[in-house]
């Protein structure tokens, strides 16, 4: 059982704007946010920076494997989010985090129609995990279809873990949804708005923000951020409505706030190393405030307790030792 307390989504979308709306599915894997939060490693001993720290490199495993195999970009985000979501219901110490990352890639691979046949992926990961370079240092069959066998045990435990909602709502695509509607009101070079946005989205579910946020609101706070990177005039307001430009981003101040401070707040501890246009959002981050009072907290009116998760169970039976 997850143990932290689901949140449910932020309301978007009003006045008929073109955005997709978060499906049940993603609402029920969305957890409020805390500043440490309370996860299965946490409960077992890991303090949440170690934890984070293998959030991280986790998801680095993801990336650098599908881009080994070519996969677009929907199928890392896809991998990604099964990842984070599988160690919010399982704990680090009781998983091999490679394994899992693996395994939540070739799910992946098949939700976004592009599977593999398992023997060639297998192989292809134990090549980047054992960082071969030459042909002699190629792995030996016997640890091929071991890796394998591990893998189709991690395929179940992950659907089982996820109760078969593999669908996942790709970010980039409703980042570009969002900047055509931000466009027809305030244009910019598009493509340096949507480089940078796309940045803030990768980051955001690289970790535990892509179940914090939905990803309409991930991908409304990255285009927020982007065109307040850019220094955008900040009197513009949309033409039917007169309401001041972000307004047509889908979301409340409040919330958009709240993703918003949630992205910038990924980059607090790098300050010093960030280009100075980064310190300068940093430093003028919330902007909204210029207009209206908003707050950094999300409407908390509604909660909701963790759902037992009926396969997690009987999944953690079949888990092999961390790695």
């Amino acid at each position: 059982m997850p143990p932290w307390t689901l949140r449910k989504a932020i309301r978007i979308a009003p006045r008929g704007i073109s955005s997709d709306r978060p499906m049940a599915a993603e609402i029920e894997w969305l957890f409020d946010g805390a500043t440490t939060p309370v996860t299965p490693s946490t409960q077992q001993g890991y303090a949440w920076p170690l934890e984070k720290k293998l959030r991280e490199a986790t998801a680095q495993f993801v990336f650098d494997l599908t881009a080994k195999m070519h996969m677009p970009r929907a199928t890392a985000t896809t991998g990604l989010v099964y990842m984070n979501r599988f160690f919010c219901v399982h704990a680090f110490q009781d998983h091999d985090r490679f394994l899992v990352g693996a395994s939540c890639v070739y799910v992946a691979a098949k939700a976004t129609e592009c599977a593999m046949k398992l023997t060639d992926f297998t192989e292809r990961t134990v090549i980047l995990l054992d960082d071969c370079r030459d042909k002699s240092q190629m792995p030996h069959a016997a640890e091929i279809e071991h890796v394998k066998a591990k893998l189709r045990q991690y395929e179940v435990i992950l659907l089982n873990t996820l109760s078969y909602n593999l669908i996942v709502s790709n970010p980039y695509h409703l980042v570009l949804l969002k900047l055509e509607n931000v466009q027809a009101v305030l244009p910019m070079p598009l493509d340096d708005v949507r480089e940078l946005a796309w940045l803030f989205a990768t980051d955001a579910i690289r970790g535990i923000l892509g179940v914090q946020f939905t990803m309409d609101e991930i991908a409304a706070g990255s285009v927020y951020l982007s065109y307040v990177f850019h220094e955008i005039p900040w009197d513009t307001t949309t033409p039917d409505s007169g309401e001041r430009w972000w307004t047509v981003l889908g979301l409340p101040q409040a919330d958009l706030d709240c993703v918003s401070a949630a992205l910038i707040g990924l980059y607090a501890g790098l300050t010093e190393r960030l280009p100075v246009p980064f310190r300068n959002l940093m430093k003028h981050y919330p902007t909204t405030t210029k207009y209206k009072p908003s707050t950094s907290q999300p409407p908390s009116s509604q909660r909701q307790k963790p759902k037992q998760q009926s396969n997690s169970s009987s999944a953690s039976r079949h888990h092999t030792t961390t790695r």
